[in-house]
């Protein structure tokens, strides 16, 4: 079927994608995602310094693209 698909035979493909959808709807079913896992201490603290580079970095960037940008 995946050959057949592979080669432009349409009837093929649209076979291929329902039996995919199929699958698909099959598996959320049988297993819903697991529920992410609280963060750390360690993960906060990570996040935390993330956000803050962040919060610098952005407005530093728009500084600078502002100065580089031409005028039209």
């Amino acid at each position: 079927m995946v050959d057949k698909s592979a080669s432009a035979d349409l009837r093929a493909t649209k076979m291929l994608i329902d039996m995919m959808k199929e699958v698909e709807k099959k598996a959320r079913i049988a297993a819903p995602p697991p529920e992410p896992r609280p963060l750390s201490a360690a993960d906060e603290e990570v996040v935390q310094l993330l956000v803050a580079r962040l919060r610098g970095q952005i407005p530093q960037e728009i500084e600078e693209g502002k100065t580089t940008a031409r005028p039209d």
